[in-house]
């Protein structure tokens, strides 16, 4: 091999790492983001389901009072 040749394939190797560490830092994040995302979905469905349990616990007790 010449100088010259090792010297782009190392460039291109180098290049190459870079961007693999590039897209893993995305994927990363995207997967952060789901989750995040999920973590908020789920506390409404929680706040929603008590509220929902509240309703029908008064609901229960008016019927019980009659």
């Amino acid at each position: 091999m010449q100088a010259g040749t090792e010297g782009k394939i190392m460039d291109n190797v180098l290049l190459f790492i870079l961007g693999q560490v590039i897209t893993g830092a995305a994927i990363w994040g995207g997967i952060r983001v789901d989750i995040r995302s999920m973590h908020s979905r789920l506390e409404r469905v929680e706040k929603s389901s008590d509220e929902a349990h509240q309703r029908i616990d008064r609901h229960l007790e008016q019927q019980a009072k009659k």
